[in-house]
């Protein structure tokens, strides 16, 4: 597993996930940074809340994870922002109430990176970034402009052990191809497997170019392809356009649905042969609850708060639900930047009483094993995770019948319905029919959980070890 996103507690992040039995044991997960500073040669040199300007006069706030600096005339200088465990995550240090430096610490302690900053004028700023090993000597030094918050790399350099300027690079993303290469000669044979294209397939691609006998190259296409629901018409998305622009180039394309496929081949002459369609996958659980353990009246919307899911729409759907079903309720779990829009909504329509919205909750199971149905109002989707643990867990979903996810995985009257899209009467019709009919209620929630043996993690590991084996 490689990542090129810099993260000062990676480590710690893998680790975690060893524990939790959220990856394999065996997994081996690498970030560019950390080999190229080589970290973990050495555990370096760990430094302490109290090691900043220890000289200085260091106040801790009402939150005991960080601190605020100041100097002997007791001007506030420099605030540190630390984790629960102790550890510092990064300190800014100011300058006319403008940040001048940063230094951002690994989660074993030691300094990992500092940012120096200098302003230009009023809306432009030069960056020089650097890198460190954990024995605190340079490794990468990258030079750049800050403008409006957005950082700009104009240079690279690659500094080696004895301090000496090995190579320098125009951009981040020839400094991933010169990772990418390394990774290639380690072994005798690779498949990149993209799944952020539009950071990663170009640089995944240069490298295949470079070694063709010893790369084959796979890109993951796992949300809408256009910009809009319109297919065949609109933009292509920008995450997805190298991949879609390089179709000839690439051994495979992985999307989640067999509609996209059909779509995909259907406006690029040169998808053919090369789209396969694997989908997420859903652990088997071992217990669901069956109907007359559920709160019958209680709908759940789990989903972040973003404008594609539509909640505000959700909420006005379910003001219907209450005419003819005055004692259900709504759940909605999830954060995001629509948050206080959907506050405001309930708000507005009086549902303080029956919408209710909770924050982000790991235990998904146990959100779909109490409740009586589930929804999804989203304009597009690439797949929804949403619809296909919600029925994993026997909870019956209602979706609006969107590309892409819920008509593969959602049959109307077995598992849950689709409704057509736009149509909020229908929706709220279909919502009231579920609540009030126990037998219906029952038959789909016995029928849910059946009805996605294809995507239990076994059947989409073999859709995975089958394309390895073909490549």
């Amino acid at each position: 597993f490689l990542t090129i996103g810099f993260n000062n507690r990676f480590s710690e992040c893998v680790s975690q996930a060893k524990l939790s039995n959220r990856c394999s044991q065996n997994l081996f997960a690498e970030s560019m940074y950390d080999y190229i500073l080589n970290i973990g040669a050495s555990s370096g040199e760990k430094i302490n809340r109290d090691d900043l300007y220890s000289a200085k006069l260091i106040e801790d706030e009402n939150n005991s994870t960080d601190v605020r600096l100041y100097d002997e005339l007791g001007r506030f200088f420099a605030f540190g922002k630390g984790h629960d465990d102790g550890a510092l995550s990064f300190a800014n240090y100011f300058e006319n109430k403008r940040i001048c430096r940063r230094e951002t610490y690994d989660s074993r302690g030691f300094v990992v990176r500092s940012e120096i900053i200098h302003p230009r004028d009023e809306n432009s700023e030069s960056l020089v970034d650097i890198f460190h090993r954990p024995n605190g000597s340079p490794a990468l030094i990258k030079q750049g402009t800050i403008e409006k918050n957005v950082a700009r790399v104009d240079a690279v350099q690659l500094i080696d052990e004895k301090n000496k300027l090995v190579k320098v690079f125009k951009s981040d993303a020839d400094l991933v191809v010169h990772w990418l290469t390394k990774k290639v000669e380690e072994n005798d044979e690779t498949i990149f497997i993209v799944d952020r294209p539009n950071e990663l397939f170009l640089p995944a691609l240069a490298v295949k170019n470079k070694m063709p006998d010893k790369v084959k190259l796979v890109s993951v296409i796992h949300g809408i392809h256009t910009g809009t629901p319109d297919i065949l018409g609109s933009e292509t998305n920008g995450w997805y356009k190298t991949t879609l622009e390089n179709l000839e180039l690439c051994d495979a394309v992985i999307v989640l649905t067999e509609q996209q496929k059909n779509n995909i081949e259907a406006r690029y002459s040169s998808a053919a042969g090369k789209i396969h369609v694997i989908p997420h996958a859903v652990p088997q659980r071992e217990m669901v609850l069956k109907s007359g353990e559920r709160k019958r009246k209680k709908v759940v919307y789990v989903a972040r708060f973003s404008p594609e899911k539509r909640h505000v729409l959700a909420v006005e759907m379910f003001k219907e639900v209450l005419k003819d079903e005055p004692d259900a309720e709504l759940h909605f779990y999830g954060f995001g930047k629509t948050e206080d829009d959907v506050k405001e909504k309930i708000e507005s329509l009086k549902l303080t009483n029956k919408v209710f919205v909770h924050p982000y909750s790991e235990d998904v199971e146990g959100i779909y094993a109490d409740a009586a149905l589930s929804i999804l109002t989203s304009d597009t989707e690439g797949f929804c995770m949403g619809v296909l643990e919600s029925l994993s867990c026997g909870c019956p979903v209602i979706s609006f019948d969107i590309k892409y996810g819920p008509g593969a995985m959602i049959e109307n009257g077995l598992n849950g319905f689709l409704v057509k899209p736009g149509d909020v009467p229908g929706f709220s019709q279909r919502v009231v029919e579920v609540l009030k009919n126990d037998e219906l209620h029952s038959q789909l929630v016995k029928n849910a959980p059946n009805s996605v043996g294809s995507y239990y993690e076994n059947a989409v590991a073999s859709k995975w070890g089958a394309l390895v084996e073909n490549l």
